[in-house]
């Protein structure tokens, strides 16, 4: 009796296991990790039914089937949402807190230290990346398309260690208080 129990009890064990091995395993295809400085990972979930369209007014909006159907064949931070109108569009990220984000483009890139705008320029530059403003002595604006290729971007320049952080320029809904 002992023994079919543990059998039984065995067999549900192994079958959750591997139940929930699949089930996480499906939605990791829908993941998206930014890996910053120190190797510290933080993982956002796919949207697939929404996308931020910007423009004159930037939005939240559902996404087109087609839209709905590219959104559940990008790969991590591969490929390209493209949208039907001319607008740019964004995938809609969300964090384990249910946040939403979208990436507009831009890389935001923190130097190791002041330094001036032509030294500046010169470690983006030789990092690979394409400046586009400085905002202090320290910060600036490195270009990048919208779009799940911006947090590639920033995955790539991170495991450089050449700045003390890169990370994407967000998109975040602000609400009025």
């Amino acid at each position: 009796m002992r023994k079919n129990t543990l059998i039984q009890t065995l067999a549900i064990g192994l079958s959750a296991l591997f139940l929930g091995l699949s089930s996480v395993q499906a939605a990791d295809a829908g993941i998206v990790q930014l890996i910053g400085p120190g190797s510290t990972v933080r993982s956002f979930q796919i949207d697939t039914a929404h996308v931020v369209q910007f423009g004159s007014r930037t939005q939240v909006r559902k996404a087109s089937t087609a839209e709905a159907k590219q959104l559940k064949s990008l790969k991590a931070t591969k490929g390209t949402l493209k949208s039907s109108s001319s607008a740019t569009v964004s995938p809609v990220l969300r964090d384990s807190a249910g946040r939403s984000y979208g990436l507009p483009g831009g890389l935001i890139v923190t130097l190791k230290a002041d330094v001036s705008e032509a030294e500046g320029r010169a470690q983006l530059e030789s990092a690979g990346l394409t400046p586009d403003r400085m905002i202090t002595p320290r910060v600036w604006v490195a270009k990048s398309p919208a779009g799940l290729e911006t947090i590639e971007m920033a995955n790539q320049a991170n495991a450089k260690g050449v700045f003390a952080d890169v990370s994407p320029n967000w998109w975040t809904r602000r609400a009025l208080k």
